[in-house]
């Protein structure tokens, strides 16, 4: 596997031929990935201060949430839906089957 993912790194993409023809599109300021990379340390520094007083369960769908948002998914009920499924899963396996205890926050759990 190690010399298949070497291969892999290694290969060049292949270009298409509406590729060739068009020219370099300017991306909006939000799509850059310098925006995209300050905008998620940004949220994840939001996040580290807001674990405590909100709840891990309600910080990390907020988080999950947003960033799905900031990097354009736009089915929120989905976007929603799978968060907070994700975020509960991984608090039940933590706090009740490991032992680990979250912070509550504002929720009664």
């Amino acid at each position: 596997m190690m010399l298949l993912s070497v291969f892999l790194f290694f290969e060049k993409p292949a270009v298409s031929a509406n590729q060739q023809e068009e020219p370099e599109q300017v991306l909006s300021f939000t799509k850059r990935p310098a925006v995209q990379v300050a905008g998620t340390a940004v949220a994840v520094v939001i996040y580290a201060f807001t674990i405590e007083p909100l709840g891990f369960l309600l910080s990390s769908i907020l988080l999950g949430f947003g960033l799905a948002f900031w990097y354009g998914y736009r089915k929120h009920t989905v976007n929603l839906a799978t968060m907070a499924t994700i975020v509960l899963s991984l608090y039940l396996l933590l706090n009740k089957v490991m032992g680990i205890h979250l912070p509550q926050g504002i929720l009664p759990l």
